[in-house]
């Protein structure tokens, strides 16, 4: 059926049941040993992957699981993302208050800009300089590096966010707008170096200014925001106004619709698009009444929360690969560079500007200084283009997962101790999927 062989659907229902048996497992033991437990799920999917259970039963491996490019495997795991995000969307409470506040704008700024012109200015006296790529080209690499610094991983916060219980939080809401906001700015600077860094650059864009070229790259996130507002403020119009749309099937398609429809316009544009389910999450918390809200949220969290998003997260631990040439003592260099630069400024900045207090600020500044899923995927399209090495390839994957788990073990313990995060919220000590799973 629709040309699929049974082999391709007995490898494809067999993984799936596999990478759902063991994201439940570790994710399950990470959370007993205070690790966040999408650490667990992606730990899973790389030990079923590849380069690790592939190795060791190379004939089983081979006959019962897909290979790490499967398009099955790939459009699964981008649903599960773009669902994560969508239901993140719904959890938020009056975000228009997040948007008058200063502290918003506040937090943009300072988790953007410094880490970028810092990077991009201290590189060329770095070891980090030698790791230019194949393309040799210096000031693409320059802009890459600035990028991994300063970038933060908006899914693995969402779904560590929803493991603690603590999406509906003022602080949490502030935390996943920045740095959604901050990093659709990131994406289209990562557009500008691929672009600049390209050997088709010149068949691309002629003689035209490289500024040009900046802005339009810069641009594009900005079009497909407006264009995710506009939608879905007519949508949820729609819904309101017209008696067909009070039905309650009715409502749950057009939003499907409209997330499938906009998401496919954001990757025609090479804009990452899992920032548009988030986007529509949110302008649909707005205009919408709560009835229709809280219809969405059961329809769509318990699926999302039970097997879409640790599918995903399984994905990508089963799709890691590591470079050779990769030193510890690199590593190391990397680490304590990009987490000195990003989390002195996220600190300072709060303390200073915000007028945060000196564990508040410690918050923020940890939770920035997040990488995760976004931070590989960096370091991924940066290797392909041939601006990085091997060595610092590795380097940043290794770094982007030892910051997520840095940030999933500090709130674990923050909630055992009962810390009260910024904003005077307390974290709560039960597990979110307790009640969920009864």
């Amino acid at each position: 059926m629709f040309g699929l062989v049974p082999s391709v659907l007995v490898q494809t229902l067999f993984s799936l049941s596999l990478f759902l048996f063991v994201a439940r497992l570790f994710g399950t033991m990470a959370e007993k040993i205070w690790m966040p437990r999408v650490m667990g799920e992606v730990m899973a999917g790389y030990l079923i992957g590849p380069h690790l259970l592939g190795l060791w039963m190379k004939d089983a491996w081979k006959a019962y699981l897909p290979s790490s490019e499967a398009p099955i495997l790939g459009f699964l795991a981008t649903l599960g993302l773009l669902f994560l995000m969508l239901d993140t969307g719904f959890e938020f409470e009056k975000p228009s208050r997040l948007v008058r506040s200063v502290h918003f704008f506040t937090l943009i700024i300072i988790t953007t800009i410094p880490a970028l012109i810092t990077v991009y200015v201290l590189l060329p006296w770095t070891p980090l300089i030698h790791h230019v790529g194949s393309s040799h080209h210096l000031e693409a690499f320059r802009l890459i590096l600035s990028i991994s610094v300063a970038i933060t991983a908006v899914p693995i916060l969402a779904k560590l966010f929803q493991d603690l219980n603590i999406t509906h939080t003022r602080f949490a809401q502030t935390v996943i707008s920045v740095a959604s906001f901050h990093d659709l700015l990131l994406w289209g600077a990562l557009s500008v170096a691929l672009a600049w860094g390209s050997s088709s650059f010149s068949e691309t864009w002629g003689s035209t200014s490289w500024i040009t070229m900046a802005g339009w790259e810069l641009l594009k996130p900005i079009l497909i925001t407006l264009m995710v507002m506009t939608f879905s403020f007519i949508i949820t119009w729609l819904v309101l106004r017209l008696t067909l749309f009070q039905k309650r099937s009715v409502p749950l398609c057009v939003l499907l619709l409209l997330l499938f429809f906009l998401s496919a316009w954001s990757y025609q544009w090479k804009v990452e698009g899992f920032f548009v389910p988030l986007l529509i999450g949110v302008t649909v918390r707005i205009f919408l009444p709560e009835h229709n809200i809280q219809m969405f949220k059961q329809a769509i969290s318990p699926f999302t929360r039970s097997w879409l998003a640790p599918l995903f997260f399984v994905s990508v631990g089963y799709q890691l690969t590591f470079g050779e040439g990769f030193t510890w003592r690199l590593w190391v260099f990397y680490m304590l560079f990009a987490l000195s630069i990003q989390g002195l400024f996220v600190f300072l900045g709060s303390k200073l500007l915000m007028r945060q207090s000196l564990r508040d600020s410690l918050h923020y500044a940890i939770v920035f200084s997040e990488r995760g899923i976004p931070g590989i995927v960096v370091a991924s399209i940066a290797y392909q283009y041939g601006l990085i090495d091997q060595a610092l390839y590795t380097t940043l994957v290794l770094f982007a997962l030892f910051s997520a788990l840095v940030v999933g073990i500090w709130f674990y313990i923050g909630r055992a101790l009962g810390w009260v995060l910024p904003g005077g919220e307390h974290m709560h000590q039960a597990y979110p999927n307790v009640e969920a799973s009864k």
